[in-house]
């Protein structure tokens, strides 16, 4: 079963390459946009995160907060990033 990765701002740009070559590696990507979330909403994020908890792999092209496991991100900490 392939790697699940998903890209925050993968649409265009950097995040675009990231996720075109994560494909050619045959990892399964989602490459999301500004449409499928609003990171400074965190209404946005928690609804999104849950359709998306099988998540192997989780690039933040969009700024973000300190590394660490996603779901150890604390609201407080993820605001602060994007506000």
């Amino acid at each position: 079963m392939p790697q699940k990765a998903l890209i925050l701002g993968g649409t265009r740009g950097i995040g675009k390459a990231i996720a075109d070559a994560l494909v050619s590696i045959g990892c399964a990507v989602h490459a999301a946009s500004k449409k499928d979330i609003d990171t400074s909403d965190i209404a946005s994020v928690k609804a999104f995160a849950s359709l998306h908890k099988e998540t192997d792999l989780l690039v933040l092209n969009t700024g973000g907060p300190l590394q660490k496991k996603f779901f150890e991100v604390t609201e407080e900490e993820w605001l602060t990033a994007h506000n």
